[in-house]
């Protein structure tokens, strides 16, 4: 089975690329990466969870990889799904403001606290994960900052976080403060 959704994740990728590689609209990849998130997590989605995406448009294009993108976002979703209670809620909204397109990953989770929030991003700066390595946010910061973009993180303990990515259209520098 997961190798049945990693080849439908790269048939469903390579579907909407030109030659080059450049995703042409965020819109497809993050519609694909949430069909994929469905299937992996049905039972915690039947046992209460909730994934919901909220689109604020359709026209998200920018230069970007998508399977970089792709990896970012599943992440995202992957650290919300564990932050979460059983009946917890996450939400993924791509909107576009500017010529910057904006992909918000918000959950009611745990949430983060304020001493942690500030190093995260840095590698070896993990919470909430005995294991965890600290490696997904590290990407995620040095992939989004190489395509010119940004990372914000905002938290509250015992209420959530919201992490959101501002992605430049080409040619696009992205605003100090993004997606207020």
């Amino acid at each position: 089975p997961i190798y049945s959704l990693v080849h439908a994740r790269k048939e469903l990728l390579s579907s909407d690329r030109d030659d080059s590689g450049i995703e042409k609209n965020l819109k497809t990849v993050l519609d694909n990466i949430l069909a994929e998130k469905k299937i992996l997590y049905r039972q915690r989605l039947e046992s209460g969870l909730k994934l919901e995406s909220i689109l604020d448009g359709n026209d998200f294009v920018t230069s970007i990889d998508t399977l970089e993108f792709s990896r970012v976002v599943s992440n995202l979703i992957d650290n919300a799904v564990e932050s979460v209670e059983t009946d917890g809620s996450i939400e993924v909204r791509l909107r576009r403001s500017q010529s910057v397109n904006y992909l918000q990953v918000s959950d009611n989770g745990k949430g983060i606290p304020e001493t942690v929030l500030e190093k995260l991003g840095r590698e070896r700066v993990s919470f909430g994960k005995p294991k965890g390595l600290g490696l997904g946010l590290f990407h995620a910061h040095q992939t989004v900052e190489k395509w010119g973009g940004r990372i914000n993180i905002e938290s509250n303990v015992n209420q959530g976080t919201q992490i959101t990515i501002s992605v430049p259209e080409v040619g696009v520098e992205v605003p100090k403060h993004p997606y207020r």
